[in-house]
């Protein structure tokens, strides 16, 4: 997981990594109806999935090597190797989410103006990227506080530098940030889900399912 937050950071940092996406030749992502039936003390509930769809092996393939190498070749290493999960949920976003590029380009202005640059460091990109994924965290970070139930203050457990805390913190404070994560938040693959992207245990976040 920790490899997909860093990933979104990174492109925030550098608006040039999310146009490798475009690169990949025959990139797809085979749209399908799907409702998903749940079960619960309230009854069954059919969820219509309109982010649902099939991966193509060979592509979704081809753009995580595409993320690795681009992550060697431009920004600071070591970075965490990057999974087919996080290139699979790029795919998915990017063929459902039609303001996709927007997202990034709304957040590298909040990021640049605060002094952020494409070579930042991996901990302060994978913490850019969860604050771009979850405004809880964020609004932690904003204040570098210590999360519920937790001791480690956020600043600590992502071995934060005082400059790297200092851009973040401005840059969370940015409206253009807010209206980033706004917007990718707006994507079918979590409004159509009892299971946002923000990490915590509610009621609809604690099924364990294989």
């Amino acid at each position: 997981m920790t490899d997909t937050w860093y990933v979104f950071g990174a492109m925030v940092a550098d608006p040039a990594f999310f146009g490798e996406i475009a690169k990949v030749a025959g990139l797809k992502f085979d749209r399908i109806t799907m409702y998903v039936v749940e079960d619960s003390a309230a009854g069954r509930l059919a969820i219509h999935r309109r982010a649902a769809g099939y991966l193509d092996g060979t592509c979704t393939t081809a753009l995580r090597r595409a993320f690795r190498e681009y992550v060697k070749t431009n920004l600071v290493t070591p970075a965490p190797v990057i999974s087919l999960y996080t290139a699979a949920k790029f795919c998915q976003l990017s063929f459902t989410l039609a303001g996709f590029p927007q997202v990034f380009a709304k957040a590298n202005a909040a990021f640049k103006k605060n002094g952020g640059v494409p070579k930042s460091s991996v901990e302060l990109l994978t913490a850019l990227g969860i604050s771009l994924l979850d405004s809880g965290i964020a609004s932690t970070l904003m204040v570098d506080g210590t999360m519920a139930a937790d001791n480690v203050p956020l600043s600590n457990e992502f071995h934060l530098q005082d400059a790297d805390m200092k851009t973040l913190n401005a840059t969370l404070h940015e409206q253009d940030f807010n209206d980033a994560r706004a917007l990718l938040m707006t994507a079918a693959c979590w409004t159509d889900a009892p299971c946002p992207e923000f990490l915590g245990f509610y009621e609809g976040f604690k099924r364990a399912v294989n």
